[in-house]
């Protein structure tokens, strides 16, 4: 252990944790956040997985693709240079030389992560952010820009009740593939200060809301605060990267070992 956990800056009431077996099957899914701790613990637990899909920022895209019911659209598709074709809902690490191969390898991965949700014991989220893009030809919310031209997006605030209802629909639908699934979100700890530090609350406050609105009506089953372990008990840019805006590997570690005391997963 790289942190005395009692150690805290704050006294700090958390939320109930679950009691997380060692055998459990657990995916994590989410913002880069998720594949940090993900990986932390897939090298102690082999029944992990870790962003199947890649990493999406905002809850929506992370639920369409949760649930992802329909074909893989044509119409978004795009190419891109240097990259191939790649999928406006999906990270760039999906790509390929053509259309037909790029939706060949979508729909596996989209198949075979199906197959995971209707298996896991627990679902981990890491919602990134609030903010989203959206396609101004087409007027679609989309998960991933693909470094296009600003000018052909809006950014804007995704709405309150837009997230808790996209979240009380995607949580109910996954709940009735796998009925014993717990879920668990965490808001990232890792702040996007290139569209401004006060927006970049809007959004972590906008989550934040969404949460206890599920958490109270008992849509979502837990929240580990991540996010609040971040800016309440590691308050030092020792434990930030050189940007003073990614938590580093000690940041990481820590939370980590949180999470493990919070779930007494020991």
């Amino acid at each position: 252990m790289l942190y005395n956990l009692s150690n805290t800056y704050l006294p700090i009431d958390w939320p109930k944790g679950p009691q997380i077996d060692t055998n459990a099957k657990i995916l994590f899914m989410g913002s880069c956040f998720a594949e940090r701790i993900g990986f932390q613990l897939a090298n102690e637990n082999t029944r992990i997985e870790v962003n199947p899909l890649g990493i999406m920022y905002n809850p929506i895209t992370l639920n369409r693709n949760l649930v992802f019911n329909t074909q893989i659209n044509e119409s978004d598709i795009i190419s891109v240079p240097d990259k191939g074709f790649c999928h406006w809902d999906f990270h760039g690490k999906f790509r390929a030389n053509s259309r037909e191969l790029l939706i060949q390898k979508l729909n596996q991965e989209i198949q075979q992560t199906k197959q995971i949700l209707n298996k896991i014991d627990y679902l981990f989220l890491t919602w990134g952010n609030a903010w989203s893009w959206t396609l101004i030809e087409h007027e679609r919310l989309v998960g991933n820009c693909h470094k296009q031209a600003q000018q052909n997006f809006r950014r804007s605030l995704l709405e309150l009740d837009q997230i808790i209802e996209d979240a009380k629909n995607t949580f109910s639908q996954l709940k009735r593939q796998n009925p014993n699934l717990k879920i668990i979100v965490t808001i990232s700890p890792v702040r996007h200060l290139k569209k401004k530090a006060v927006e970049d609350r809007w959004g972590k406050s906008t989550l934040s809301l969404a949460v206890h609105h599920l958490l109270k009506n008992e849509i979502l089953d837990f929240y580990f605060p991540a996010y609040e372990i971040m800016v309440d008990q590691l308050r030092d840019y020792q434990f930030y990267k050189k940007d003073r805006i990614q938590p580093n590997d000690k940041a990481v570690r820590v939370i980590y070992e949180f999470f493990k005391k919070w779930t007494q997963l020991q």
